[in-house]
């Protein structure tokens, strides 16, 4: 017995976090006393630890956090408190990497025909051409057929989308004067 006024302190009593040797091992609030914390390895000083590295401790320790998820604890700019940034590096930890919306991402236009046009209601801030959103601007009238949309651009190169074959140039002079947009005037 290590305190004899004390009934509770002996040899094979539980160790509790409370500042003091309650199992008499010359050890006080050891890993996994009662009323331990869980802590995770935090290499990195992030304040994330790694979840498959924890012990159970009475206080905070150097190196340790009760915070858990992240996904690389060698780097302190990737953790579950950070922003998704366009790298190449799932930043924050949450199984995606450059998801929509990301920080540095450029918007992309549903663009099926190929044409690097865009339906207008369709687009995604990504990181670069993903899938289907591929467009670079917004304005196609017809996503499904690019050779019906190359008969209606203006003179910017710019889809019109009017169904005009009309369009005007810089001048606001009529360029052709086919009505029925055949190709032939």
């Amino acid at each position: 017995d290590c305190d004899d006024t004390d009934p509770a302190i002996y040899p094979g009593a539980t160790e509790r976090c409370n500042g003091m040797d309650d199992d008499c091992d010359g050890e006080i609030d050891e890993e996994d006393a009662s009323g331990c914390v869980t802590q995770y390895r935090d290499d990195d000083g992030d304040e994330f630890g790694l979840e498959l590295d924890s012990k159970c401790l009475c206080q905070g320790s150097a190196g340790w956090t009760t915070e858990f998820g992240d996904c690389d604890d060698f780097d302190l700019g990737v953790n579950p408190s950070v922003e998704e940034v366009c790298n190449a590096v799932d930043d924050d930890c949450d199984g995606a990497v450059d998801e929509v919306g990301a920080d540095g991402c450029a918007p992309y236009w549903l663009d099926q025909d190929g044409d690097s046009y865009g339906l207008e209601d369709k687009v995604k801030c990504l990181c670069g051409p993903t899938g289907a959103y591929i467009g670079s601007a917004p304005g196609d009238c017809d996503d499904l057929d690019a050779a019906l949309e190359s008969a209606d651009y203006d003179d910017d190169g710019y889809s019109t989308c009017d169904g005009d074959c009309d369009d005007l140039d810089a001048s606001s002079t009529v360029v052709t004067t086919d009505a029925d947009c055949d190709g032939t005037v």
